[in-house]
């Protein structure tokens, strides 16, 4: 009974040094640092630990944990107080885990990984102490945390929000970056609790086109779009909108990306140059229709010389001959008056009232075209437009001015011509503005003037050429002739609007106007227009 106790107690010695060797060389070769202690001192540590701290076995054993630490950790609290902490916490048994900063004996600090574990040996209670050297850790999480500080920075500085949106839906916020409280009013948490918030207050007049965008989205997978959006305050910001779709590995929609610039300014700075052209297209109206009322004064004052003459005339003659005529009648008979019978030229009176109805007619429909070219207009150019009709309507109001110019004037009207996309009245300035240049650019009636429209169908444009004979544009003044109050007519009156103002219309309807000119020569002037899609 006794060998078999001996044997067992052999066994059970044996495979306790088996065990203690085994801990032995993990705690030998171990890559962390182990330390073991007793108290709040280390009584042992393995050769890694001393590679750790850089140090001898001497300096470690029978030293404490503040022996390494520097007085207060990177949390503000104190070695001392936290250290004292953690080791009666994990005497009662409570594991520690935790990130902790030492100090080396020449002074270097480096960071480490500590799990605290209380450990129960014959010889009593004890911690074991496993440290991780976390120092190239930290110092990339510190960078990163640097590099992700300079990017918010970078954010914060630019002028345009960041924001990421469900690609379905109202396209609500998932994200949205810090600037768009500033652009629109609204903290970032706004805009992720509420997907419908985006879509609400959007401007009615561009609800519709925006929504659209944001669907045909989907297949082109980037945009960039303008529209008006309600702020906070209740005032509409314009917004430019650029927004790219992601997708994910099934190459399915995913999120939207994008970015909010308020252009308000710029948008009320574009308002601004619109209502300045605007004057300047009124101004130079106002100079075309001086030309013209100087222009049709004959056309004008003919009418009105047989109000002013024929209707006195008239009406004295109705009021005083006709009665001695009438009894001339009663007493001879029929006579000649003026080669005609009396009895047909009572009745031809009449005829004179009619003649002046006609003149009034004539004064009222001449001024009446000519208040309608004067008046103010919308600057909207989403009209249906026939060009032929334009180049006619506008020869019509110039034909005094053509007559006085030129004994050879031509005009020439395209057939099967498309309409284009923009505004009638405009076209018809531009169009009075060169024939008016042309008529000036004559030296005599000999010279002629030849205006064309044709279809260009190469480059599906409209093209109208105003060519004339007169005495050309110099090669240096023709690089300014549409800089605004340019002229080479100041003497004659000339006030350098006329051709600044139709190139700004002809680039409002998308087209082009070339100038091709030779002293003593003539000039041609062409204006080509995008024909409606």
């Amino acid at each position: 009974m006794k060998a078999k106790k001996d044997k067992s107690f052999i066994k059970a010695d044996i495979a306790l040094r088996e065990s203690e060797s085994r801990y032995q060389a993990l705690f030998e070769n171990a890559s962390d640092a182990i330390f073991l202690m007793q108290g709040d001192r280390f009584i042992d540590c393995n050769p890694r630990t001393l590679e750790i701290f850089d140090t001898a076995r001497e300096q470690v054993i029978n030293h404490t944990p503040l022996d390494f630490s520097p007085p207060i950790q990177p949390d503000g609290r104190s070695s001392m107080e936290s250290a004292r902490e953690k080791i009666n916490k994990a005497y009662e048994g409570i594991p520690q885990f935790f990130e902790w900063k030492h100090i080396k004996h020449d002074g270097t600090s480096f960071y480490v990984e500590v799990h605290l574990n209380r450990l129960e040996l014959r010889t009593g209670l004890h911690l074991l102490a496993i440290v991780r050297d976390i120092t190239g850790r930290k110092r990339m999480e510190e960078n990163l945390k640097e590099k992700q500080t300079l990017e918010l920075l970078v954010l914060r500085a630019l002028p345009m929000a960041f924001y990421v949106a469900r690609p379905f839906g109202d396209y609500g916020g998932t994200w949205v970056s810090d600037q768009i409280d500033r652009i629109s009013g609204f903290k970032p948490g706004e805009f992720m609790n509420d997907v419908h918030l985006w879509a609400s207050r959007l401007h009615p007049e561009d609800k519709e086109r925006t929504l659209a965008e944001f669907d045909i989205l989907k297949e082109k997978d980037f945009i960039t779009i303008e529209y008006r959006w309600q702020a906070k305050n209740g005032k509409y910001v314009w917004i430019l909108d650029q927004a790219v779709l992601t997708r994910d590995e099934n190459n399915q929609p995913k999120e939207i990306i994008g970015t909010w610039l308020d252009i308000t300014e710029r948008k009320q700075a574009e308002e601004k140059e619109k209502q300045y052209q605007e004057q300047l297209l009124q101004a130079d109206k106002m100079v075309s229709l001086g030309t013209l009322v100087s222009g049709v004064a004959h056309e004008i004052n003919n009418p009105n010389n047989a109000i002013m003459f024929n209707a006195p005339l008239l009406k004295e003659i109705f009021d005083e001959i006709i009665p001695l005529f009438d009894e001339r009648y009663q007493q001879e008979g029929d006579f000649e008056l003026a080669g005609l019978p009396y009895s047909q030229l009572r009745q031809a009176v009449n005829d004179l009232f009619d003649g002046i109805i006609r003149s009034s007619d004539r004064i009222k429909d001449i001024v009446a075209e000519l208040k309608n070219f004067a008046r103010p207009e919308s600057y909207e150019l989403n009209q249906e437009v026939n060009v032929n009709n334009v180049v006619q309507t506008s020869l019509i109001l110039l034909q005094n001015m053509i007559k006085k110019s030129t004994n050879h004037f031509s005009v020439n009207y395209g057939k099967n011509i498309p309409p284009v996309t923009g505004n009638f009245q405009r076209l018809e300035q531009v169009v009075i503005n060169l024939v008016q240049n042309a008529c000036q650019a004559l030296e005599n009636k000999r010279q002629a003037i030849e205006v064309s429209v044709s279809y260009d169908k190469k480059n599906h444009q409209v093209k109208v050429k105003v060519e004339d004979e007169g005495v050309g544009i110099d090669p240096e003044s023709i690089k300014f002739v549409t800089d605004p109050f340019f002229t080479t007519r100041r003497e004659q009156g000339g006030t350098g609007l006329g051709l600044s103002v139709s190139a700004r219309i002809i680039r409002d309807h998308r087209g082009t106007l070339h100038i091709q000119s030779r002293p003593g020569i003539g000039s041609v002037f062409i204006v080509a227009l995008p024909v409606k899609v």
